[in-house]
């Protein structure tokens, strides 16, 4: 199990520790890695790399722009659309091509 990544950026890297990683977004060529704490990084991968990277069952992407850490999820809720919602209260689409692999992950996640 992998603790640490090196996220690449525009004059060097940074070490990241897996388990801040609130969660990634894609932004073009780029991701957006959302941390605790409200840090941001941009990465010069794709979100595709972080999906292989960084294992199952924590992080699981629920659009096919967007991939969260379950640790950080606080609540789901299907008013108005699917959404995941964080701990600090970001409020996230869940596509429904990606709905039954996020319910399969809750599953999986927790009892």
């Amino acid at each position: 199990m992998i603790t640490k990544i090196t996220v690449r950026e525009q004059f060097g890297f940074r070490m990241v520790n897996v388990s801040d990683l609130m969660y990634l977004q894609a932004d073009s060529n780029y991701t957006i890695l959302h941390l605790s704490g409200l840090d941001k990084i941009v990465a010069t991968r794709s979100l595709g790399e972080f999906e292989k990277i960084l294992e199952h069952p924590a992080f699981v992407r629920i659009h096919k722009s967007t991939i969260i850490n379950m640790n950080y999820l606080r609540a789901y809720s299907s008013y108005e659309g699917n959404f995941a919602e964080l701990n600090d209260g970001t409020k996230l689409s869940i596509s429904r091509g990606k709905l039954n692999d996020f319910r399969e992950a809750i599953k999986h996640f927790s009892k």
